[in-house]
């Protein structure tokens, strides 16, 4: 199979939040660390969780559910086109002096990214393929195309943060009022069938 590369512009959508007042997600993950302390071997070379920490905790699901609305956001304005996300891995990663992540990509998901929780001044920057640099602060939000190469050089600060992939799933379009409603009676109309017979 032959290969033809072509140079294209990619985007990488920047969100910055506030972190929430209600939950210290930085000592949350701190606790979830020492709950959960084994490595994994994996492209980060820190301490990070399992995939799917959202599937069993509440407040990563909250993550898990913030993170699917701003895709979900970025679809219907950068795209034009309104999409449901699924955030179908989420897992906290704790870096500190010295560690990283070697050069990997997320395929075949659709979207990958970073909430960033706890990053100290002068912790690495997420590095892309082409040599795009972006720093990360508190509260920031990154989501890219998941195909798009990246790394995190060996940091001289500590990083928290919250790693996450996505997957698509389109809305049908509006149906007419009138159609809407016919096909919200089918499942009455065929229990009213099967009552009768």
């Amino acid at each position: 199979m032959d290969i033809i590369n072509i140079p294209a512009t990619v985007p990488v959508f920047i969100k910055v939040i506030e972190n929430s007042k209600e939950i210290n997600l930085k000592e949350y993950i701190l606790n979830y660390e020492k709950k959960y302390p084994k490595r994994l071997n994996t492209n980060v070379k820190a301490w990070r969780s399992d995939w799917q920490i959202h599937k069993n905790d509440q407040i990563f699901k909250n993550v898990a559910d913030l993170i699917s609305t701003v895709c979900g956001d970025i679809s219907e304005i950068h795209y034009n086109l309104r999409l449901n996300f699924d955030t179908t891995h989420l897992w906290a990663m704790h870096y500190r002096e010295g560690e990283e992540a070697i050069w990997h990509d997320h395929w075949p998901s659709d979207f990958s990214g970073t909430y960033y929780i706890d990053v100290e001044e002068d912790s690495s920057p997420i590095v892309f393929e082409g040599g795009i640099e972006v720093k990360p602060e508190n509260g920031m939000i990154i989501i890219f195309p998941s195909t798009l190469k990246h790394k995190v050089p060996p940091t001289k600060k500590e990083r928290i943060a919250i790693g996450f992939n996505l997957d698509k799933e389109a809305i049908p379009p509006d149906l007419p009022d009138e159609i809407a409603a016919i096909i919200n009676e089918i499942p009455q109309m065929l229990l009213a069938n099967q009552l009768k017979n």
